[in-house]
């Protein structure tokens, strides 16, 4: 990774909900992190790239979690994936593989793969899969956590190149607040003139 787009990026860490212990509480708490992380954003402009991990916990089945893998790498790749590397790789042993790679080249969209994970496991993939999908996240590489005991997949987000669509831009109102936006949006002389490959 550029050093010049390294410092201009910031790390979004781990954080996680006890939606058995909080129930609906837990849904306002990941709001309020992202609102958080929006407000940090407005308050420091300079930073356009967001990088952080996503997991995947380890309750779900091999087969489900290369199908998931496999989707997102096909679907979401960064091109920093070509020169950053996880240290230790997932190891998904599934002797499904060529079953695998074979569903995974016909899903077409992350609601189906969404449908087939939930028919096998009897639940969806991680709910921040699809948060992350609307901010446009890229994949870098795919990572195994053993502290966690999770498949983590490390993301960059260009939040420039989410104001170029009406989509990305209601997502960071979301975070960020219409005034907010706003005020990101008029700070570009403290951003990178030049434009990563992410």
């Amino acid at each position: 990774m550029p050093v010049e787009m390294l410092s201009h990026t910031i790390e979004a860490s781990r954080s996680f909900a006890n939606f058995t212990e909080a129930g609906k509480n837990s849904i306002r708490g990941l709001s309020a992190v992202w609102k958080g992380i929006g407000k940090f954003l407005v308050d420091n402009p300079r930073y356009r790239y967001m990088m952080g991990q996503v997991s995947i916990s380890n309750s779900y089945s091999d087969v489900s979690k290369a199908i998931i893998v496999g989707y997102l790498r096909k679907t979401y790749p960064s091109k920093l994936g070509e020169t950053v590397k996880a240290y230790t790789k997932p190891n998904l042993v599934t002797h499904m593989d060529k079953e695998i790679e074979q569903i995974v080249n016909n899903i077409k969209s992350l609601t189906e793969l969404n449908s087939i994970i939930n028919d096998i496991e009897g639940r969806g993939i991680p709910s921040l899969l699809i948060s992350y999908e609307k901010l446009g996240a890229k994949y870098i590489d795919f990572s195994f956590d053993r502290e966690f005991n999770t498949v983590d997949g490390v993301i960059i987000v260009d939040l420039v190149k989410l104001l170029e669509t009406p989509e990305g831009r209601q997502e960071l109102i979301k975070h960020m607040g219409e005034d907010g936006l706003a005020a990101y949006e008029a700070a570009f002389d403290q951003r990178p003139v030049g434009n990563y490959e992410n």
